[in-house]
């Protein structure tokens, strides 16, 4: 339960040192699909609890993931209250909206990432590589199959292609997808993570 950890008690289980914390925190109250009671709203603001859990561990980054409307919900003010709070813990940003689409899954699913670090650290930006972004589709398509090829398992790349096991593609696709992240996302942010930390030694 997000409002019971502690450093004290992370610390009690032998964690002394957290490099990276990392969360989705509940988008029911921010999505289109939801009722958008706003970033005040019960589950959204559970936001607050992860930046509590930043204030006490100071973790070198911290990594958020939600619904593109985050953004641009309240005519931004969702947003402005967010950066404001996670500020106010000394800590600056970098977001990026990704959708599964662009890592080669054949669904959408439009998510905003956010890459939080300590203001007073060296860390000149975190840079996705450019392949995600400036190739043609055509190439681009060509870049990401073979990355998804590299990264995923060939049984659960046919998994999530919806072609395993003689089961209906579109029954696969929909069990698969449920309202979870891309894998190769989270890996791209983390490689991009290790490429600035080896710049600043």
């Amino acid at each position: 339960d997000v409002k019971t950890v502690t450093k004290k008690g992370l610390e009690k289980d032998g964690i002394k040192k957290i490099d990276i914390i990392t969360g989705g925190f509940p988008c029911q109250d921010l999505s289109v699909a939801g009722h958008q009671k706003g970033i005040d709203g019960e589950r959204s603001n559970l936001y607050t609890e992860m930046l509590r859990i930043i204030s006490e561990c100071r973790p070198k980054y911290s990594i958020f993931e939600n619904v593109t409307s985050l953004l641009t919900g309240d005519q931004g003010r969702w947003f402005a209250r967010f950066l404001y709070d996670l500020a106010s813990i000394g800590y600056d940003a970098e977001w990026h909206c990704i959708p599964a689409s662009e890592l080669g899954a054949s669904h959408k699913r439009d998510r905003v990432w956010i890459i939080a670090y300590p203001n007073n650290t060296n860390v000149h930006g975190i840079h996705f590589p450019k392949p995600l972004f400036s190739y043609t589709e055509e190439s681009r398509r060509w870049q990401l199959t073979r990355a998804i090829d590299a990264a995923i398992p060939a049984d659960d790349y046919a998994r999530e292609r919806g072609n395993y096991d003689d089961v209906p593609e579109r029954m696969e696709q929909l069990k698969g997808y449920g309202n979870a992240v891309v894998p190769l996302i989270p890996q791209v942010i983390g490689k991009s993570i290790q490429e600035a930390s080896q710049k600043e030694k």
